[in-house]
């Protein structure tokens, strides 16, 4: 029997929405049919390898990702997704590059503002970290991991959003509160208290302190 095409699902428009949208009835087509890329080797992603996965638009990098995703979680491993091309509006964009370092470059002669985006991100990245990891999961430093958690100003928060993560004028906010907001384990406590001296890069001397730790 034939079947005009127009009456063919062929799913969502893309990989995400499909994903989101069989997570709201149930359905695990996409991860039971899902067709690795040639050269991926999946067994290196979920221990932990970093890559980049890059490639032209449409050719399936958040389909891979949203898989690695789903088998990451069937080992109640954490895992966060960030869509920040579709996670926030263009208005949520300008307030987030407001205040923020710019340079401006030629393309084709033409002059270009570029926004560093490197610290809002290191600061959304680390939050994100911190709230997925809980005192009883840590057998050692667990003074060290409340110390982060309040210098990153997420000790006993009660309300999260994406945009207070990524804005300069809110990671700057949440680096000054978390200057004052110890007590902090010896080591990190001494570097705390070289940092709140002077307070100019306050919120990449924080990054600064979180990576060495």
């Amino acid at each position: 029997m034939s079947m005009p095409v127009k009456n063919i699902k062929f799913g969502e428009i893309d990989a995400k929405n499909e994903v989101f949208e069989q997570g709201r009835t149930g359905s695990h087509v996409f991860k039971n049919s899902f067709q690795i890329p040639p050269g991926i080797e999946m067994h290196k992603l979920t221990s932990g390898a970093k890559y980049f996965i890059h490639g032209q638009k449409g050719c399936g990098k958040t389909a891979l990702l949203l898989y690695l995703k789903s088998i990451l979680d069937e080992s109640n491993c954490k895992t966060k997704t960030i869509l920040f091309k579709s996670g926030i509006t263009e208005p949520e964009r300008q307030k987030i590059a407001a205040g923020q370092g710019f340079q401006i470059v030629q393309q084709n002669d033409i002059p270009v503002v570029e926004y560093d985006y490197k610290i809002n991100w290191l600061w959304y990245i680390y939050r994100n970290l911190l709230r997925e990891v809980s005192e009883d999961q840590v057998f050692e430093g667990k003074d060290t991991l409340s110390s982060l958690k309040r210098l990153l100003g997420i000790h006993a928060e009660t309300s999260t959003s994406f945009l207070s993560d990524l804005t300069t004028k809110r990671i700057k906010a949440h680096a000054k509160a978390g200057i004052g907001a110890g007590p902090f384990s010896g080591e990190i406590g001494a570097e705390i208290e070289a940092v709140s001296q002077n307070d100019e890069n306050i919120e990449i001397e924080i990054i600064e302190i979180v990576e060495r730790h």
